[in-house]
């Protein structure tokens, strides 16, 4: 989890974010590239004394999507901001989002 802390002078201010209220809560979505399938067939046929070929492609292209947590807490007079990065999200958590 990657924690955002605006600059404080005092150590007390800077644990605000422990005795704060979550305000946010949403999961974010960041396109980081994308994966090109590649897949090709080919085929021979004879016909009497010669050799026909033929090639079939087909080619997909998908997107690669890192998930992300985001909290937002409320603490006095600042707002804290952190974003987690979900590794795996289970059958139940997908279809609920």
């Amino acid at each position: 989890m990657l924690l955002v802390f605006p600059m404080g002078s005092c150590f007390a201010e800077s644990r605000q974010w422990q005795t704060g209220t979550l305000t946010v809560m949403e999961q974010e979505k960041v396109k980081i590239g994308s994966t090109t399938f590649r897949h090709s067939e080919g085929d021979a046929k004879q016909k009497r004394d010669k050799t026909a070929y033929s090639v079939h492609q087909n080619e997909t292209k998908s997107d690669d999507i890192d998930t992300f947590e985001v909290y937002t807490v409320e603490a006095h007079d600042k707002t804290y901001v952190a974003r987690e990065k979900l590794n795996f999200l289970g059958p139940s958590l997908q279809e609920s989002r």
